[in-house]
């Protein structure tokens, strides 16, 4: 717009325009504001929603991670007790196995004895009978002599039973770390999400602040150029009569003194 054009514009005219632009917008905003409010209600739930879900994942990694731990930790300690055990066993004269090859072959011997006599014996229930007993009592008489010798080394007992335990263990700390590793991958998904959300919600926020803003400054200036329509508006006439008598805009102005204030800085004197 040229000068003269920009000059000519009343005081009057320029406050009732401004006026009517806030206006304007006070009354747009309001709507826009319910409708980001609600969009902003529903961003916050989801993404509320999506850290639940990842944080009771979370927890649920954590408490597998310390069971896999204390499983690993208890099954070192077993271990090592074995070991120790081991090396008395070895100093004590090492171990003796409970059921030498030797045992086992004399039972499988009369086992098969007594089969060739019921087999040749088919049909006598009362011999069939006999035999089975005799075959129950031979089992239960090598399981018990080798028992007994078992018990006899109380350290092999105990050794076995340490290193069994530690298996067990091993083998559950293995199916922890694995369940582990599936829910650390889960998680990896539903932290992609939750971050996803939490963005939305942040830029929703952002905007809703922004439109909130907008209304209470179109509040105020409505009520600031209000008064201005109502009263003096004389005094926005000073720059406007300044510029027309020749003197220099606000911009000039504000040049001017920013350079004079540079050069007092600088020490220098203002030509």
């Amino acid at each position: 717009m040229q000068v003269d054009k920009l000059l000519a514009i009343t005081p009057e005219a320029l406050a009732k325009a401004i006026l009517h632009r806030r206006e304007r917008l006070a009354e747009v905003i309001p709507e826009q504001l319910d409708a980001k409010n609600d969009e902003k209600s529903t961003a916050e739930e989801i993404a509320r929603e999506a850290k639940l879900q990842r944080d009771e994942l979370n927890d649920k990694v954590a408490r597998v991670k310390a069971s896999r731990n204390k499983a690993h930790a208890k099954a070192k300690e077993l271990f090592e007790q074995a070991s120790n055990l081991r090396e008395q066993i070895d100093l004590a004269g090492g171990y003796q196995n409970p059921e030498p090859e030797w045992k086992k072959e004399k039972l499988q011997k009369k086992l098969e004895q007594l089969e060739f006599t019921l087999e040749t014996n088919w049909g006598d229930h009362k011999t069939e009978g006999r035999i089975h007993d005799e075959m129950k009592r031979l089992i239960r008489d090598h399981e018990k002599w080798v028992e007994e010798r078992a018990s006899s080394q109380p350290l092999i007992h105990q050794f076995r039973n340490l290193n069994k335990e530690a298996v067990e263990l091993i083998n559950q700390a293995e199916q922890f770390h694995q369940d582990m590793l599936m829910m650390v991958k889960e998680n990896e998904t539903l932290h992609t999400e939750y971050v996803d959300k939490e963005f939305k919600r942040r830029n929703i926020d952002s905007k809703t602040k922004q439109l909130t803003k907008a209304l209470q400054s179109s509040e105020i200036g409505i009520e600031h150029w209000q008064k201005i329509c109502n009263g003096e508006v004389q005094h926005l006439l000073i720059d406007s009569q300044r510029v027309r008598e020749g003197g220099p805009s606000t911009v000039a102005r504000n040049i001017q003194r920013k350079r004079s204030n540079d050069t007092r800085e600088s020490g220098g004197e203002e030509e």
